[in-house]
Protein backbone atom coordinates (compact mmCIF):
# COMPACT_ATOMS: atom_id res chain seq x y z
CA UNK A 1 0.00 0.00 0.00
CA UNK A 2 1.40 3.41 -0.90
CA UNK A 3 -1.52 5.04 0.58
CA UNK A 4 -0.19 7.11 4.59
CA UNK A 5 -2.57 7.99 6.60
CA UNK A 6 -1.71 10.59 9.43
CA UNK A 7 -4.19 10.84 12.04
CA UNK A 8 -5.90 13.76 12.27
CA UNK A 9 -9.68 14.25 14.68
CA UNK A 10 -10.85 16.18 11.73
CA UNK A 11 -11.55 12.92 9.61
CA UNK A 12 -10.25 9.01 9.41
CA UNK A 13 -8.83 7.35 6.22
CA UNK A 14 -11.11 9.09 3.32
CA UNK A 15 -12.14 6.44 0.71
CA UNK A 16 -11.05 8.72 -2.28
CA UNK A 17 -8.10 8.72 -0.80
CA UNK A 18 -6.95 5.14 -0.33
CA UNK A 19 -5.08 3.12 -2.46
CA UNK A 20 -5.18 -0.45 -1.36
CA UNK A 21 -6.72 -2.42 1.04
CA UNK A 22 -8.16 -0.39 4.30
CA UNK A 23 -7.07 -3.63 6.95
CA UNK A 24 -3.43 -2.61 5.21
CA UNK A 25 -3.44 0.46 7.56
CA UNK A 26 -1.44 -0.43 10.69
CA UNK A 27 -3.93 0.46 13.95
CA UNK A 28 -0.93 2.64 14.94
CA UNK A 29 -1.92 5.05 12.24
CA UNK A 30 -5.43 5.15 13.25
CA UNK A 31 -4.25 6.22 16.84
CA UNK A 32 -3.26 8.98 18.96
CA UNK A 33 -1.76 7.79 22.11
CA UNK A 34 -2.73 10.80 24.50
CA UNK A 35 -1.04 9.82 27.71
CA UNK A 36 0.04 6.51 30.47
CA UNK A 37 0.45 6.56 33.97
CA UNK A 38 1.03 4.36 36.91
CA UNK A 39 0.83 4.41 40.71
CA UNK A 40 0.48 2.08 43.69
CA UNK A 41 -0.98 2.25 46.83
CA UNK A 42 -0.75 0.55 50.39
CA UNK A 43 -3.75 -0.68 52.81
CA UNK A 44 -2.85 -2.26 55.76
CA UNK A 45 -6.13 -5.02 56.22
CA UNK A 46 -7.60 -7.40 59.06
CA UNK A 47 -10.11 -9.28 57.49
CA UNK A 48 -8.30 -12.74 58.09
CA UNK A 49 -8.47 -14.21 61.09
CA UNK A 50 -5.30 -15.87 63.08
CA UNK A 51 -6.49 -18.47 65.58
CA UNK A 52 -5.65 -21.97 67.40
CA UNK A 53 -8.00 -24.45 66.27
CA UNK A 54 -9.10 -25.24 70.33
CA UNK A 55 -9.72 -21.39 70.87
CA UNK A 56 -12.98 -19.63 70.96
CA UNK A 57 -14.39 -17.76 68.51
CA UNK A 58 -14.28 -14.69 71.01
CA UNK A 59 -10.37 -15.48 71.25
CA UNK A 60 -9.68 -14.98 67.93
CA UNK A 61 -7.12 -12.29 66.60
CA UNK A 62 -6.96 -10.22 64.00
CA UNK A 63 -3.71 -10.58 61.86
CA UNK A 64 -2.45 -7.78 60.00
CA UNK A 65 -2.18 -8.02 55.94
CA UNK A 66 -0.66 -5.60 53.71
CA UNK A 67 -2.27 -5.20 50.56
CA UNK A 68 -0.30 -3.52 47.40
CA UNK A 69 -2.13 -2.50 44.61
CA UNK A 70 -0.27 -1.21 41.46
CA UNK A 71 -2.51 0.64 38.84
CA UNK A 72 -1.66 1.43 35.01
CA UNK A 73 -3.91 3.68 32.93
CA UNK A 74 -3.46 4.60 29.50
CA UNK A 75 -5.49 6.78 27.00
CA UNK A 76 -5.85 7.27 23.57
CA UNK A 77 -8.05 8.38 20.38
CA UNK A 78 -8.70 5.82 17.64
CA UNK A 79 -10.65 5.64 14.47
CA UNK A 80 -13.26 2.84 14.58
CA UNK A 81 -15.37 2.07 11.29
CA UNK A 82 -18.75 1.67 12.75
CA UNK A 83 -20.43 0.24 9.24
CA UNK A 84 -19.39 -1.86 6.67
CA UNK A 85 -18.88 0.87 3.56
CA UNK A 86 -22.02 -0.13 1.01
CA UNK A 87 -22.64 1.02 -2.31
CA UNK A 88 -26.20 1.82 -4.24
CA UNK A 89 -26.90 1.18 -7.69
CA UNK A 90 -29.92 3.50 -7.42
CA UNK A 91 -31.23 6.61 -4.93
CA UNK A 92 -32.36 4.87 -1.47
CA UNK A 93 -33.59 6.21 1.72
CA UNK A 94 -33.09 4.30 4.95
CA UNK A 95 -32.76 5.21 9.01
CA UNK A 96 -29.82 5.91 10.23
CA UNK A 97 -29.05 5.03 13.80
CA UNK A 98 -26.00 6.83 15.43
CA UNK A 99 -24.41 6.50 19.07
CA UNK A 100 -22.56 8.81 20.67
CA UNK A 101 -21.05 9.25 24.12
CA UNK A 102 -19.87 6.49 26.66
CA UNK A 103 -22.01 3.65 28.31
CA UNK A 104 -23.12 4.33 32.61
CA UNK A 105 -22.58 0.27 32.86
CA UNK A 106 -18.29 0.27 31.38
CA UNK A 107 -18.30 3.82 33.50
CA UNK A 108 -19.22 2.45 36.92
CA UNK A 109 -16.98 -1.11 35.92
CA UNK A 110 -14.34 1.03 35.01
CA UNK A 111 -14.13 2.89 38.13
CA UNK A 112 -14.47 0.05 40.51
CA UNK A 113 -11.67 -1.77 38.45
CA UNK A 114 -9.45 1.58 39.57
CA UNK A 115 -10.87 1.87 43.14
CA UNK A 116 -11.85 5.69 42.30
CA UNK A 117 -14.83 7.28 42.82
CA UNK A 118 -17.55 8.23 40.52
CA UNK A 119 -16.94 12.27 41.11
CA UNK A 120 -18.07 14.42 37.99
CA UNK A 121 -17.39 12.70 34.65
CA UNK A 122 -13.54 12.05 35.62
CA UNK A 123 -14.41 10.47 38.85
CA UNK A 124 -12.05 11.11 41.30
CA UNK A 125 -8.45 10.78 39.80
CA UNK A 126 -5.81 13.14 41.35
CA UNK A 127 -4.21 15.60 40.32
CA UNK A 128 -0.72 14.10 38.80
CA UNK A 129 -2.98 11.55 37.26
CA UNK A 130 -5.31 13.96 35.49
CA UNK A 131 -2.17 15.92 33.98
CA UNK A 132 -0.44 12.58 32.76
CA UNK A 133 -3.47 11.45 31.02
CA UNK A 134 -4.52 15.01 29.74
CA UNK A 135 -7.64 14.85 31.63
CA UNK A 136 -9.06 18.89 31.29
CA UNK A 137 -12.26 20.47 32.20
CA UNK A 138 -12.58 20.56 27.88
CA UNK A 139 -12.43 16.58 27.95
CA UNK A 140 -15.13 16.67 30.42
CA UNK A 141 -17.25 18.50 28.31
CA UNK A 142 -16.82 16.10 25.96
CA UNK A 143 -17.98 13.30 27.83
CA UNK A 144 -21.41 12.95 27.57
CA UNK A 145 -23.52 9.70 28.60
CA UNK A 146 -24.51 7.78 25.60
CA UNK A 147 -27.14 9.14 23.38
CA UNK A 148 -28.77 7.51 20.05
CA UNK A 149 -29.86 9.41 17.10
CA UNK A 150 -31.67 8.23 14.64
CA UNK A 151 -32.42 10.17 10.94
CA UNK A 152 -33.70 9.42 7.51
CA UNK A 153 -30.85 9.41 5.07
CA UNK A 154 -30.60 9.67 1.43
CA UNK A 155 -27.84 7.36 -0.06
CA UNK A 156 -27.23 8.09 -3.86
CA UNK A 157 -26.60 6.04 -6.83
CA UNK A 158 -23.18 4.94 -7.69
CA UNK A 159 -21.53 5.86 -4.80
CA UNK A 160 -19.81 4.76 -1.85
CA UNK A 161 -20.88 5.49 1.97
CA UNK A 162 -18.78 4.37 5.24
CA UNK A 163 -19.61 6.04 8.54
CA UNK A 164 -16.60 5.95 11.38
CA UNK A 165 -16.43 6.79 15.12
CA UNK A 166 -13.57 8.84 16.96
CA UNK A 167 -12.93 7.05 20.15
CA UNK A 168 -11.31 8.43 23.19
CA UNK A 169 -10.26 5.83 25.81
CA UNK A 170 -8.93 4.68 28.43
CA UNK A 171 -7.44 1.47 29.29
CA UNK A 172 -6.53 0.47 32.70
CA UNK A 173 -5.22 -2.56 34.98
CA UNK A 174 -4.91 -3.79 38.44
CA UNK A 175 -2.36 -5.75 39.92
CA UNK A 176 -3.23 -6.63 43.64
CA UNK A 177 -0.61 -8.73 45.79
CA UNK A 178 -0.50 -9.70 49.35
CA UNK A 179 2.69 -10.46 52.11
CA UNK A 180 0.46 -12.84 53.67
CA UNK A 181 -1.80 -16.36 53.04
CA UNK A 182 -3.77 -14.64 49.97
CA UNK A 183 -3.35 -14.94 46.16
CA UNK A 184 -3.23 -12.17 43.88
CA UNK A 185 -5.65 -10.32 41.81
CA UNK A 186 -5.65 -8.92 38.55
CA UNK A 187 -8.30 -7.26 36.66
CA UNK A 188 -8.77 -4.97 33.74
CA UNK A 189 -11.34 -2.57 32.54
CA UNK A 190 -11.53 -0.63 29.26
CA UNK A 191 -14.13 2.64 29.26
CA UNK A 192 -14.99 4.40 25.74
CA UNK A 193 -16.41 7.63 24.60
CA UNK A 194 -17.53 8.17 21.11
CA UNK A 195 -17.13 11.51 20.73
CA UNK A 196 -17.27 12.36 17.22
CA UNK A 197 -19.18 10.42 13.82
CA UNK A 198 -17.80 10.86 10.29
CA UNK A 199 -19.71 9.63 7.58
CA UNK A 200 -17.76 9.19 4.29
CA UNK A 201 -19.05 9.68 1.55
CA UNK A 202 -17.36 8.76 -2.38
CA UNK A 203 -18.06 8.84 -6.22
CA UNK A 204 -17.36 5.77 -7.93
CA UNK A 205 -15.39 7.58 -9.94
CA UNK A 206 -13.08 8.68 -7.25
CA UNK A 207 -12.56 5.71 -5.52
CA UNK A 208 -9.25 4.02 -6.30
CA UNK A 209 -9.80 0.71 -5.12
CA UNK A 210 -12.66 -1.77 -6.61
CA UNK A 211 -13.59 -5.45 -6.51
CA UNK A 212 -14.06 -7.53 -2.89
CA UNK A 213 -11.64 -5.21 -1.02
CA UNK A 214 -14.42 -2.12 -1.21
CA UNK A 215 -16.27 -4.47 1.07
CA UNK A 216 -14.50 -2.56 3.58
CA UNK A 217 -13.83 -5.20 6.56
CA UNK A 218 -14.84 -3.39 9.49
CA UNK A 219 -11.33 -2.09 10.80
CA UNK A 220 -10.36 -3.06 14.56
CA UNK A 221 -13.39 -3.52 16.57
CA UNK A 222 -13.73 -2.22 20.32
CA UNK A 223 -12.76 -5.53 21.85
CA UNK A 224 -9.35 -5.21 20.60
CA UNK A 225 -9.10 -1.39 21.27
Amino acid sequence: MTYKYEFTEAHPPLMRDIKGPPTEIPASDLKKPIGIVSWKRTDVLYGVPAFDSNAKISDFQRKPITQTSEFIVNRAKIWVLADTPHHFAQDVSKKVTHVEGYSRTEKVTFARTLDVTMTGKIWGFGTEIKAALQLTDEVEQQWREETTTETSTTFKADHWYASWNLIDYMEGTKHVSYDWGLPPIDASAIFKVIVSIYDDEAKDSDVKLVGSDMAFKKLYPLGGL
